[in-house]
């Protein structure tokens, strides 16, 4: 199985914006997955991130509004990497083109 580094850009995320309003937004994040296909690699790259208790924890969409996942890139790191020391960050942002829809 291969290591994927995979960039993924979200938006349409409804966001707490510091004055505490709710504000539309978005992400951008690295997720370091291990997968056979580079197509797995973005299934379980947006799944890792779904599970992320900071996306969990800040993102405020309801079902029937949910965020639009994006690949931004995808880079096959072979399997000589070791994935089990690599740290990433989640990147949100308030989009003001957005806020009419929020």
């Amino acid at each position: 199985m291969d290591e994927y580094a995979v960039h993924l850009h979200v938006s349409n995320l409804l966001l707490r914006a510091s004055d505490g309003s709710l504000q539309k937004g978005g992400l951008h994040t690295w997720r370091f997955v291990e997968a056979e296909t580079g197509e797995l690699a973005v299934a379980s790259a947006i799944n890792a991130l779904r599970k992320d208790q900071m996306f969990v924890e800040e993102v405020n969409n309801s079902p029937n509004d949910p965020p639009h996942f994006e690949v931004e890139e995808i880079e096959d790191l072979g399997d000589d990497e070791e994935l089990e020391d690599i740290g990433t960050a989640l990147i949100f942002y308030i989009d003001p083109d957005e806020q009419s829809s929020a």
